[in-house]
């Protein structure tokens, strides 16, 4: 890895990183510090519907299933949180997919490769300040979480372990979703098709998770959606049991994805 470039690569994504976090970052620091009032409105009412026209497999669906009680900010948090979660994911699909697409397509990866870095240098170079924006974009996040909530929450709340598990299984729903736009990236020469291929993923993959809890025939499809194995509100349970097993798969693809990627990478021709 050529130091010089992953600075040069973290500078890149400066503009965007910003952007995305003042947006998001903004709506994280108004829903926390509304907590007093906010918590006050009946969970119906709020939504405003009658949830009893629900049955009880589209209110699991909807993460539903049990109102929160919004009076408590763990439950409070976990509920308005998935608000800001779930675009994250889009912006990590977007950091992975436009890591080579963007270069090859402007014409500015011959240059690259033609410097004293090897095609496996180019590639894990952007891979890794990717995965470093995405860090710092979920532990920033996580910063303002922590001290809005020091602000709005009651004093006798113990808050900061569920804001970080939050986050913390956050990041990896994410960093499968960066994975994979990284890996579509090698396949395109357009990071504008590439980015509405990698986004369609988010979209389908994440509905497919919210839709599949309805059928007993289609909950197992529950599996292949990342967000839902990071869902806030069941996160922040007491003895909430980490689905390993799964996590463990999903890392197992995410690698599978950057093999894919060095393998494409490696023998394409940069001209597009």
């Amino acid at each position: 890895m050529n130091l010089r470039f992953y600075v040069c690569e973290l500078r890149r994504q400066a503009l965007s990183f910003s952007l995305w976090f003042l947006l998001l970052g903004s709506m994280t620091a108004l829903i926390l510090y509304h907590f007093p009032t906010i918590s006050s409105v009946i969970m119906e009412a709020l939504l405003g519907m009658n949830l009893s026209a629900f049955t009880q497999e589209m209110k699991s669906s909807l993460n539903i299933g049990l109102l929160p009680d919004l009076s408590e900010f763990k439950e409070y948090f976990a509920f308005f949180i998935q608000i800001i979660t779930l675009p994250v994911c889009f912006y990590a699909s977007s950091l992975g997919v436009t890591a080579l697409s963007e270069d090859i397509g402007e014409g500015t990866m011959d240059f690259l490769c033609a410097q004293p870095i090897s095609r496996l240098g180019v590639l894990v170079t952007k891979l890794l300040s990717r995965v470093t924006t995405l860090l710092a974009f979920d532990f920033a996040l996580f910063l303002l979480s922590a001290i809005v909530a020091s602000i709005s929450a009651p004093k006798d709340t113990a808050y900061l372990g569920a804001v970080f598990a939050v986050f913390a299984t956050a990041f990896l729903s994410h960093l499968i979703f960066l994975l994979i736009g990284f890996c579509v990236s090698s396949f395109w020469s357009s990071a504008a098709s590439a980015s509405s291929f990698s986004f369609a993923i988010v979209f389908f993959t994440t509905l497919v998770g919210l839709i599949a809890p309805i059928s007993s025939v289609t909950s197992w499809l529950r599996v292949v959606s990342p967000f839902h194995y990071a869902v806030p509100s069941e996160v922040v349970v007491p003895g909430y049991v980490y689905p390993a097993i799964g996590w463990a798969l999903l890392l197992l693809g995410g690698a599978f994805c950057v093999g894919l990627s060095y393998l494409r990478f490696y023998k394409r021709d940069l001209a597009g």
